[in-house]
């Protein structure tokens, strides 16, 4: 029997990835990442510098800085090739057109919104044999702090049950001290409902992604919960394992 798209079951696969901005990755604020270092190297590079063969960041693509063994870009890439997500966000995007283009020939397509006066901001990403833009994005600018984050809302349908789908990608402030990600957190929701009003896609599949810079049991983490199912804790896990974790931050993180 013929059964009709919509009464038809969705099945995609989504990933998040704060990429680390591409001029973050150094031991000024990660210096704890030599101590994963082979010991022998370790011990005769005790700090990270270009005469030692190890720069004190992670170099962002072959040509950009000095040479080193490693780049980040192309390691990104193999993570999300790796993946073979249909819908991909990405946030703390500084490089927007190279991933555009990357991905491109991996078959997405994509929407991106930058944070007010700063080069990076939010990517969504989704394959075009799975999904089809519904709608131009939207974004929301939280007003606490003001001026610094977003979040933004792209309306697909998926292709083989013509069924609507609303990503939303966003990243709440760093600072968890200052508890900005709870009227962040509001603010969302409030984002989120009047989106899919104006879209008309109320009851329709919502999947929001995000760096929300809040660990479960937070006021932010609570907010979201009222109206999100974890896709971790869905899946009949009580709670996040005890190392699911971690704040460990040494102290040239704040001194540097």
């Amino acid at each position: 029997a013929n059964v009709a798209p919509a009464l038809l079951l969705m099945a995609f696969r989504v990933a998040h990835f704060n990429i680390l901005g591409r001029h973050m990755a150094g031991t000024m604020w990660f210096h704890y990442a030599r101590d994963f270092l082979p010991p022998a190297i370790n011990a005769s590079c005790l700090d990270w510098m270009p005469t030692s063969g190890f720069p004190r960041y992670l170099a962002w693509r072959q040509g950009n800085g000095p040479s080193c063994r490693f780049y980040r870009f192309p390691v990104l890439l193999a993570e999300i090739r790796a993946m073979r997500a249909d819908v991909l966000c990405l946030v703390e995007l500084d490089c927007f057109p190279e991933f555009r283009e990357a991905l491109d020939q991996e078959g997405y397509d994509a929407a991106f919104h930058s944070r007010p006066g700063k080069a990076d901001g939010c990517g969504i990403f989704w394959k075009r044999e799975a999904f089809a833009i519904s709608a131009p994005s939207q974004c929301c600018e939280y007003s606490v702090p003001a001026g610094d984050r977003i979040a933004v809302a792209q309306p697909l349908r998926h292709i083989a049950t013509q069924r609507k789908v609303l990503v939303v990608s966003t990243h709440l402030h760093w600072d968890q001290e200052a508890g900005h990600q709870a009227t962040e957190a509001e603010e969302l929701l409030q984002f989120i409902a009047s989106t899919e009003t104006s879209l008309g896609t109320e009851g329709a599949a919502t999947i929001l992604c995000g760096d929300l810079n809040a660990t479960p049991g937070t006021i932010a983490h609570r907010i979201l919960q009222n109206r999100f199912q974890d896709a971790v804790l869905h899946e009949g896990l009580p709670s996040y394992p005890p190392d699911a974790f971690t704040s460990l931050k040494p102290d040239v993180y704040y001194f540097a």
